[in-house]
């Protein structure tokens, strides 16, 4: 199964998986003067805080008054729409050219009127500055206005009056190039404007569609009242909402004859199986892959790397061994964090078209771009020995040998965080590590988590920090990867399906990954998968010139 390490191995080598939530510690304790704030607790009431920091209300109802932006009472035709102001110690009200009010927490260094002026830091009445320095990184917008840092004080500038538009990715005020009207699907991605360019969103990330009609990404609703059956998935539609989906094998069962029921034949783990249809094979296109370094495109120009040597045609082709069409592996129910799948004989291949006629690796873009990586003038050195495997792999298809499939509960579960350098921010880090991505490590590697009979679990896990300087590019990346998969335990060949080229091989925890300390286990697998996948990993790694097997 670890065909998926190869998978791994290609996606990794490029920028894997995706931020861990920072952990903040806020919990201390705060006096009554911090958490008090003035507002309105409705039209007539207006809410104020005494000296304590308690607060005060005021019911403006009685003295005919309202409750305006100012969260006072005043008359009628007095309210305003909009005042800045400190809103309690800690938050900033500023109002933007269409006399909305925006709120800004001042964090640590307070709200505090300045020369009149309500602004985050300053000085405290009688007391010394605290006001700190802002930096490029305070840059945003807010509505149509732009805070730009200068001379470590922000600054604020309506682009309305420029008759221009607030660019929230660029941090600038620029020509509007796009409005609502300009909304479109593509397929399923959906362009948006917002306010400057159109940006793409892949609905089918969120598992949901591109509506042509309302223009935006929305879950997939039925035409009709059905149930039906999608491999282990009862489907049940009602016309006009979405649909609902039971996973019959998670209840042991398969689903037949629109319902889930018990499987005239038990499987197990390592049994024979199957996949036909659409989802059995996955395809990446050129444009994809485009779309997907979209975020990287100044640093590419900047490191002289031409992105759009990649053919919008260009496909890569991979199978997918967790497809919903698997059949053979029904009723085999997955343990916490993993998904069952049926590994095969299957191949990874890169083709491109040009016009009618269909070209291999060799005459596609994807080839065309790895060569100009191997020749960058900036950091090719670094680049040509992978690229130059790259080319002894792909052009032959990337083979995987499991005859008549081989049922097994698996996870990849990859994760990538980059703080800075080149990857910081990209899309990359999210849409790569999806394409592969399945089941929980965090869950799957847990003692609770236990294969079904007869089979053994295998668990291991990858962390590196990569910060390399390329040049003038710095890349820069936290990198983990949980890989679990539970096979067909064994003692002898005899306890596997010999006549089809399965034998009880010892299969170490961490094979092929680096740390091999973990006691070594038997289960019945094909040796030359085994022997290829060290192979490919020995190759990246730069142990071994060997060509892999095809």
């Amino acid at each position: 199964m670890k065909k998926t390490n190869k998978i791994l191995a290609l996606s990794a080598i490029t920028a894997m998986s995706v931020a861990m939530a920072a952990c903040d510690d806020s919990s201390g304790s705060s006096s009554p003067i911090d958490t008090c704030k003035a507002s309105c607790k409705n039209a007539t009431t207006a809410i104020s805080c005494d000296a304590n920091g308690n607060e005060v209300e005021r019911d403006c109802a009685k003295e005919n008054k309202v409750c305006d932006a100012s969260f006072k009472c005043v008359a009628k035709g007095e309210a305003q729409t909009c005042v800045e102001m400190c809103n309690g110690s800690h938050e900033l009200v500023t109002c933007d050219s269409n006399g909305k009010p925006h709120t800004e927490n001042c964090g640590e260094a307070g709200c505090h009127q300045v020369g009149g002026k309500p602004q985050c830091g300053g000085k405290e009445p009688g007391g010394e500055d605290t006001d700190p320095k802002c930096t490029d990184a305070d840059n945003k917008c807010d509505g149509n206005t732009l805070y730009t840092c200068k001379d470590g004080k922000i600054e604020q500038k309506d682009c309305a009056a420029d008759g221009k538009v607030c660019d929230k990715n660029a941090k600038k005020c620029d020509v509007a190039k796009c409005t609502d009207a300009d909304n479109k699907c593509d397929g399923n991605t959906l362009y948006t404007c917002d306010g400057v360019n159109l940006v793409p969103q892949n609905c089918a990330a969120s598992g949901m569609i591109c509506n042509q009609e309302t223009k935006a990404c929305e879950v997939e609703k039925c035409e009709e009242d059905s149930v039906t059956c999608d491999g282990s998935w009862l489907i049940t539609c009602v016309k006009g909402q979405p649909a609902t989906k039971e996973n019959c094998a998670r209840k042991g069962m398969e689903c037949k004859d629109n319902q889930c029921v018990q499987p005239a034949v038990v499987y197990k783990i390592g049994d024979p199986c199957t996949c036909t249809g659409a989802s059995c094979n996955k395809t990446l296109t050129g444009k994809e892959i485009k779309e997907m370094t979209g975020s990287l495109g100044q640093l590419a120009a900047l490191a002289s790397i031409d992105i759009n040597l990649i053919k919008d045609d260009d496909t890569i082709t991979y199978p997918d061994f967790f497809s919903k069409d698997i059949q053979g592996c029904q009723g085999i129910v997955a343990p916490e964090g993993m998904t069952i799948g049926c590994f095969r004989d299957s191949s990874i291949t890169v083709t491109s078209k040009d016009g009618e006629t269909v070209k291999d690796y060799d005459g596609s873009g994807l080839k065309a771009f790895v060569d100009s990586l191997e020749n960058n003038a900036l950091f090719g050195d670094k680049l040509k020995p992978y690229a130059t495997k790259l080319h002894a792999i792909l052009p032959n298809g990337v083979a995987f040998s499991s005859t008549n499939g081989y049922c097994l509960a698996a996870t990849i579960d990859i994760k990538a965080k980059s703080d800075n350098g080149i990857l910081k921010g990209s899309d990359l880090l999210t849409k790569l590590p999806s394409l592969v991505n399945t089941g929980s490590h965090a869950s799957a590697k847990l003692e609770t988590s236990v294969c079904p009979e007869g089979g053994v679990k295998f668990d291991y896990e990858i962390a590196k920090k990569i910060n390399k300087q390329m040049a003038i590019i710095i890349v820069d990346l936290d990198l983990n990867v949980g890989f679990d998969m539970c096979l067909k335990s064994c003692e002898t060949d005899a306890d596997c399906r010999q006549n089809e080229g399965y034998t009880c091989v010892d299969i170490p925890n961490g094979v092929p990954a680096e740390n091999e300390t973990q006691q070594v286990q038997k289960a019945c697998f094909d040796k030359d998968n085994l022997d290829y996948f060290k192979n490919l990993t020995n190759q990246f790694n730069g142990t071994t010139e060997e060509t892999p097997k095809t």
